[in-house]
């Protein structure tokens, strides 16, 4: 017995059909997808995961021990302050997690801030600095630091929160001071070619350091306002922090030179110029009131972005198909930090 054929226009109707109703279904099941992951998955400004590490203490121990144990936490101030990964924000969660379960309950006991850094942004510097000094006198705490190769510019201003500061025998410290730029400017040779410019403004003053214009005589007068008030307060900190440092010398003499530990030690600078790791964790649990025979854990905070929060933002694939033309000038010059006030050690033609 033969079947009778479907018509071909009723056939095509109904695979149409079926093609709209898969379509629909993979719609909605990315929506349920997304709305789930949303709900597990927060963006990082809001609920940042955390984990812990335990790290060495001064006698090379690194075993697990109960949640009611002393604690010392290790931060590294490593890299450029101001960049993605070292900011006043994230020092201000990792301060924050270390007061929360399974660290609740005081089992902080000391900070051990470990200085690798050339300096950065003026603002997080500072930030950073009071995000420590608050932390010290909330929960009565000695902070100490150890320089392990560099401690510049900002690095210097957040160490002013140290109790104490030590340095290896090798390394590079000071360079007191801010900056901004540097600024160019085209008009000569715009004019040179016929190339006019204009930028349309309202508010006296918004264009100043306009590079395609002729700069006027006082362009410059409000940002080094700016810069003569950071500066004053860079030095008045570290001053504050460093009572061996004689704040005019600072000025008048030392400025923002770079020095080696032992010159360092010699002007105030730091505390110790040819300690080690080991030493300088074994002097801050003494002044955390850690006695020789009691086991304690060095711990480091490290935080995660969840693993689903790009996808939910839209920033990957396939929501997120930018491309972007980037160049890779090394360590020695980070693109964030263009534009804004710094503190920061970077030498034009040296290599340390």
């Amino acid at each position: 017995m033969n079947k009778e054929k479907e018509p071909v226009f009723t056939s095509a109707i109904r695979n149409f059909l079926n093609t709209i109703f898969i379509i629909l279904g993979a719609i909605v099941g990315v929506v349920f997808i997304a709305i789930t992951i949303s709900f597990f998955s927060r963006p990082y400004g809001h609920t940042p995961k955390t984990s812990i590490n335990l790290v060495a203490d001064a006698n090379g121990n690194r075993k697990l021990l109960s949640q009611n144990s002393p604690a010392i936490l290790r931060i590294d101030i490593e890299g450029f302050i101001g960049s993605k990964f070292l900011n006043d924000k994230t020092i201000q969660k990792l301060l924050l997690a270390s007061q929360e379960s399974p660290l609740k309950k005081g089992r902080i006991k000391g900070i051990l801030v470990v200085f690798r850094t050339p300096g950065g942004v003026a603002y997080d510097s500072d930030a950073i600095y009071q995000a420590l000094q608050t932390y010290k006198h909330k929960y009565n705490v000695p902070i100490y630091g150890y320089v392990d190769g560099m401690c510049a510019s900002g690095g210097m201003l957040i160490s002013a929160a140290c109790d104490k500061l030590n340095s290896n025998a090798s390394g590079v410290i000071g360079s007191v001071g801010v900056k901004i730029g540097p600024f160019f400017n085209v008009s000569k040779l715009m004019d040179r070619f016929g190339i006019e410019s204009k930028t349309l403004y309202e508010g006296k003053d918004k264009d100043i350091l306009n590079p395609f214009q002729t700069w006027k005589k006082e362009d410059d007068k409000s940002i080094q306002n700016i810069l003569d008030y950071e500066y004053k307060r860079f030095v008045d900190t570290l001053c504050e922090g460093r009572k061996t440092l004689n704040k005019q010398k600072l000025i008048d003499v030392y400025g923002a030179q770079v020095f080696n530990p032992q010159s360092a030690k010699e002007k105030g600078f730091i505390d110790d110029a040819n300690s080690s790791y080991s030493e300088t964790l074994q002097e801050l649990t003494v002044a955390a009131g850690i006695s020789a025979d009691t086991p304690y854990q060095v711990i480091q905070i490290k935080l995660h972005r969840p693993y689903f929060a790009n996808l939910v933002e839209g920033k990957a694939f396939p929501f997120n198909t930018e491309i972007k033309h980037t160049f890779d000038f090394g360590d020695a010059f980070d693109l964030s930090l263009v534009n804004k006030v710094l503190t920061i050690y970077s030498p034009s033609d040296e290599t340390l």
